[in-house]
């Protein structure tokens, strides 16, 4: 696996643990958790900016996804239909 691919997913891993660790944290405070007396708001702010800097997650996973069908050989994938949601 390639280094792109590789920072990428360390880069969508952790923008997803700890979006979810600050969504559980003010999930737990409830309404004082968007408040101003705690700095969970602010967390949440700066998360929501570090999963689009450097390129929204989105784009980090299809740079994974390229690079892990890089050496799957075409045959292999006659029987794979691309999704169409």
């Amino acid at each position: 696996m390639r280094a792109d691919s590789r920072s990428s997913m360390a880069k969508v891993f952790t923008a997803d643990v700890v979006q979810d660790a600050v969504d559980r944290s003010i999930q737990c405070c409830g309404a004082n958790g968007i408040g101003k007396d705690l700095p969970l708001a602010d967390f949440y702010e700066n998360v929501r900016a570090f999963r689009i800097v450097d390129g929204a997650d989105e784009v980090h996973r299809r740079v994974i996804a390229r690079d892990a069908f890089e050496d799957v050989d075409a045959s292999e994938l006659e029987n794979v239909t691309r999704y169409r949601g």
